[in-house]
């Protein structure tokens, strides 16, 4: 790794961190960025959750700080999270590194699916019913932490998405509860690539610096409602990196 290529990717970081803190996605940006520079699809993943790992976990203090958090739901689900992260991390590692790419390139659009879905005018529950703690929540929280083990971009939209749709919490809560399942899921994960050997730590600790505060940043303008500038830059960085990426890896 060049410092050149260390600059570019921790000024990456820096964007996708606040992608992520406000949308969710930010692995839309990263995941593709670190593929471009050359990496093995498996050292991508590693490097990338382990770096995003402390990222999130400053959005996700920065929400618990603000009273953001749900901690009922947490506490339902953050069990299921964690399994599922492992689950996706080491299927993901049964791979071979020609085959987990073409599976991200091709994941990568339900990612951005995700990402531009429009969120707004649902109806809103203050209390939890049977089908939410028995069933709703450990599902969502299970299915969602195999996702980001195996891949990972658009997990914190995903999450939003579904407390906010399905169990029908308040966006902002969504937002903030989601922060704290996927920085759940992401340490699962990391350990799984950290056991296998699949983490550039010259690249994933300057990377974690600058996610860090691109988090930091993030979560300040998702609390005072910031997410139309972000979703738009996200749309265009999206669009971009995808075609550069089937250039060099599909045609």
């Amino acid at each position: 790794m060049t410092l050149l290529t260390i600059a570019l990717l921790s000024s990456t970081a820096f964007v996708a961190g606040a992608v992520d803190a406000v949308a969710g996605g930010g692995g839309l940006i990263q995941i593709p960025a670190l593929m471009l520079a050359g990496i093995p699809p498996h050292s991508v993943l590693g490097t990338n959750k382990c770096a995003m790992t402390l990222g999130t976990s400053v959005a996700a203090a920065t929400f618990w700080k603000k009273g953001k958090v749900y901690l009922p739901i947490v506490a339902i689900g953050i069990g299921f999270t964690l399994v599922g992260s492992v689950l996706g991390g080491e299927l993901v590692m049964m791979l071979s590194q020609a085959t987990a790419a073409k599976v991200m390139i091709g994941l990568l659009p339900l990612g951005m699916v995700a990402v531009l879905m429009k969120r707004g005018g649902m109806p809103v529950k203050t209390d939890l019913s049977r089908m939410d703690r028995w069933i709703k929540i450990p599902l969502i929280c299970l299915i969602l932490g195999v996702y980001d083990g195996f891949f990972g971009p658009g997990t914190g939209t995903f999450l939003v998405l579904a407390f906010y749709m399905v169990c029908q919490r308040d966006l902002l809560e969504s937002t903030a509860n989601a922060k704290l399942f996927n920085l759940t899921s992401n340490i699962g994960a990391s350990g799984v690539f950290l056991m296998h050997g699949q983490v550039i730590f010259s690249l994933a600790i300057p990377m974690a610096v600058t996610a860090m505060a691109g988090n930091y940043v993030g979560s300040q303008l998702a609390i005072s409602k910031g997410q139309g500038l972000i979703r738009g830059c996200l749309i265009g960085v999206m669009c971009l990196l995808m075609m550069t990426m089937i250039a060099r890896f599909v045609i």
